[in-house]
């Protein structure tokens, strides 16, 4: 083999193509159509994932806030029927239930059966206001007519207390502890 033949093997050898870490992949048009389908169809999952834990949230929030109302509701009718049995044991207590009327929906998609019946019972007594009074045949001792009067059922009274305070103090479970105040609120919260 003469030197020529052997400079020329070695330049050919030398000029051969390598791999080019550097260089791009061949361009594939079938992967340029199935990434953004594939890409849309998983973005599309999250959103739907998103909205589904976003109204689960919102029903959970207005839960609790229905739960919260119908408590104080509950805590200011035991304390109108306290009031009426230490002021004035004849009348017969007024007391109203227009929050429970209001929020028994949003109470009826998260308590179970027995509580619903718990705080059904609780206000039992303001659906027959009958119950709280017993009508009274007094005669005036002056004129001698016989008069018709609702006084007080004091049984009936300390049973409807009895009663609101148990389904207060289950509806209280139901609230989540505030973490740093309830003004303070996450973004993804609002």
């Amino acid at each position: 083999m003469s030197d020529v033949a052997t400079m020329a093997a070695g330049v050919a050898a030398t000029t051969a193509p390598t791999a080019n870490p550097n260089a791009a992949a061949p361009f594939n048009p079938l992967l340029a159509i199935l990434l953004p389908i594939v890409g849309g169809f998983f973005a599309a999952l999250l959103l739907r994932w998103l909205d589904r834990l976003a109204a689960r949230e919102k029903l959970r929030r207005e839960f609790e806030a229905a739960a919260a109302l119908v408590t104080d509701e509950l805590e200011a009718n035991i304390e109108s029927l306290k009031i009426s049995l230490d002021d004035d044991p004849e009348q017969v207590p007024t007391i109203h239930d227009t929050t429970y009327n209001q929020m028994q929906l949003a109470l009826a998609q998260r308590l179970t059966p027995e509580e619903r019946q718990q705080v059904a019972e609780a206000y039992k007594h303001v659906r027959v206001p009958r119950a709280l009074g017993v009508r009274r045949m007094v005669r005036d001792s002056l004129s001698g007519t016989v008069d018709e009067r609702m006084q007080a059922n004091l049984p009936n009274i300390e049973a409807a207390i009895a009663k609101m305070s148990s389904a207060a103090t289950m509806l209280k479970t139901h609230f989540r502890p505030a973490a740093g105040g309830t003004a303070r609120h996450r973004w993804w919260r609002r």
